[in-house]
């Protein structure tokens, strides 16, 4: 969804708001406008990991769920607009007003973690310029919840210790933020008379999808094989509270990993590919054997891959991850030599990859057996290699993983 687009479009057709519940059906209107088969729903109560909240507007857009909150901070503004009068009011507090509107966008990244809703947006619109103009007053109670233009804000946010009792009454709380913001405001609406600069700012809130897998990889472990891979994975899945099932049949296929958490669904498929290592890793003796073979662990690879596309083309709801590790550098890095029998196969950093995937006629017999059919990406993926282990300075002591959403 273009929530910005509509924005513009609601500010040429409704520049001025009562109060926030206008400015809440006015945008909802807005946003069906511009999706006729949307579903939304306002004040609509939300079922997270033990908690239910009430939400400002749903907006369901091809199965697609987006969660909107809503802010409208006024001061004294009094104006004939198309012959019907504004009087909007002083609400002032604005240090409570700053903190309501960042727990705002902390119960977002609640709703979005837990598989509420797809994406977020925090949408705070204001004519009281002390919410978006710079002020770094250091000594200020409410300085870490300050929102004027430039500020990052991230991590815990709390009340300056000579804070009233009376102030935080309610919002005692400090605030954690798992993403980092950016304060950006434009102007909504323009009136020539005093407190007519309406401000405007959007705060988008997506899932770090990979969180997962980066967990996962902090746990520092080394896999003694591929199975050993999937138990390691499914353990830490479960841990970070995942119900996984293994070797899930879907349709006319199976998936290594099929993990669940509330409405968020993932679809893995493992592989884990080494070259020779004995060595100690936490006290641990680590003996790799080197399985060689490059050629048909990329075709493998790839046809996890081709077949994850076929999964999702059903299952909109399914984050579908091919994961490959390995410390066999021939993976990863970029050969010297492109024109080779499994050039189409190469998944080296930095490659893109799409379309029909094929070996070369010179390819034997051997090479393909099992593995002869051409492989169909119908997406376009660009490759890109991430750490994950490195032990001390042996050879092939260096882990590295590709993870590919599909």
């Amino acid at each position: 969804m273009n929530i910005e687009r509509i924005i513009k479009e609601l500010s040429q057709k409704r520049p001025l708001f009562h109060n926030e519940a206008d400015f809440q059906h006015a945008l909802a209107w807005e946003i069906k406008e511009s999706y006729p088969d949307a579903k939304i729903r306002l004040e609509m109560k939300v079922h997270g990991v033990g908690t239910k909240v009430y939400l400002d507007i749903l907006a369901v857009i091809d199965g697609y769920k987006y969660a909107i909150e809503l802010k409208y901070k006024t001061k004294q503004f009094d104006h004939m607009l198309e012959e019907e009068e504004f009087s909007l009011i002083t609400q002032g507090a604005q240090d409570t007003g700053r903190y309501d509107v960042l727990k705002d966008l902390v119960r977002l990244e609640k709703m979005v973690s837990e598989g509420v809703a797809d994406e977020g947006f925090l949408i705070f619109l204001t004519n009281d310029s002390s919410y978006y103009s710079i002020n770094e007053n250091v000594d200020a109670i409410d300085r870490k919840f300050r929102i004027h233009e430039g500020k990052e804000i991230h991590g815990t946010l709390s009340w300056g210790e000579q804070t009233g009792k009376g102030t935080m009454k309610g919002r005692e709380e400090a605030l954690s933020l798992k993403g980092n913001y950016t304060m950006n405001w434009h102007s909504y609406s323009q009136f020539p008379n005093r407190g007519g600069d309406f401000q405007y700012m959007i705060q988008k809130v997506s899932k770090d999808e990979k969180e997962w897998f980066n967990s996962f990889t902090h746990l520092e472990q080394v896999p003694t094989s591929q199975q050993d891979l999937t138990s390691k994975l499914t353990a830490h899945l479960e841990s970070i509270g995942y119900s996984v099932d293994l070797n899930k049949q879907v349709g006319n296929e199976k998936v290594d990993l099929w993990a669940e958490k509330g409405l968020e669904v993932l679809a893995i498929e493992v592989r884990y590919k080494t070259a020779k290592l004995n060595t100690l890793h936490n006290d641990i003796h680590i003996d790799l054997k080197h399985q060689g073979a490059q050629d048909q662990g990329r075709y493998d690879y790839l046809r996890d891959l081709s077949k994850l596309e076929d999964i999702t083309k059903d299952r909109r709801d399914v984050s579908a991850y091919a994961l490959i590790i390995t410390n066999d550098k021939l993976y990863w890095e970029k050969p010297v030599n492109t024109d080779t029998v499994d050039s189409d196969f190469r998944i080296h950093e930095g490659r893109t990859l799409t379309g029909d995937l094929a070996w070369k006629v010179e390819a034997s017999t051997g090479t393909m057996v099992a593995r002869e059919g051409v492989l169909s990406l119908g997406e376009e993926y660009q490759l890109e290699w991430v750490p994950f282990l490195i032990l001390d300075d042996e050879k092939n002591s260096e882990f590295k993983a590709l993870l590919v959403r599909v």
